[in-house]
């Protein structure tokens, strides 16, 4: 077993984490999907990825991004059945056109989960129908309105996006261990 120095690990770790969570576009939405999917018994993983190899371009180069799907059949012993999408963005896209197709794919998977449970979960279709085209892109564009409504409420940021600035006061020390000696701002609701 080799020595490891937790303050090493952790300071090299903070700015790697943080670089990568800046750059996990539309985090929090394909979060509310992969719930979503849970709670229709769909274990869902997503992964999405700059088009390095240009698969996009070569599979239809007027496109901005593809959403490949695997379906994994269903372990007998589990309630889940199991589905890997990979969506791949045009390495070219710039911030706010990877955001609208990563929500416009998201949709597509929203609509393959609807036919799944239609088919009495027999079928995972991961063909897209041209006739949703229309409909994904509805989607990414109220979706993206709705977070830039909430990035731009200051009530919600102060209070879903903000950590209290006690948390960084010259002199605290973050005790995770004992719940009942945080400091107000993180008491437990009762």
């Amino acid at each position: 077993m080799c020595d490891i120095n937790p303050e090493e690990v952790k300071s090299k770790a903070v700015d790697e984490i943080f670089i990568e969570s800046k750059q996990s576009l539309m985090a929090h939405t394909i979060r509310g999907v992969v719930n979503h999917f849970h709670k229709n018994l769909v274990s869902l993983d997503v992964i999405v990825s700059r088009d390095l190899a240009n698969a996009v371009y070569r599979h239809a180069p007027s496109k901005a991004s593809i959403l490949k799907t695997t379906y994994i059949p269903k372990d007998p012993k589990s309630p889940y059945y199991r589905v890997r999408a990979r969506i791949f963005i045009r390495k070219d896209a710039n911030h706010h056109l990877s955001r609208l197709c990563i929500a416009h794919e998201l949709f597509h998977l929203l609509m393959a989960l609807e036919h799944f449970k239609g088919s009495n979960r027999e079928k995972w279709d991961g063909q897209w129908k041209k006739e949703d085209e229309s409909a994904c892109n509805g989607f990414a564009q109220e979706l993206c309105g709705k977070h830039n409504e909430f990035n731009s409420d200051s009530r919600e940021r102060d209070l879903r996006v903000l950590f209290p600035s006690e948390l960084f006061a010259q002199g605290f020390v973050l005790d995770l261990s004992d719940v009942n000696l945080l400091p107000d701002c993180l008491k437990i609701k009762h």
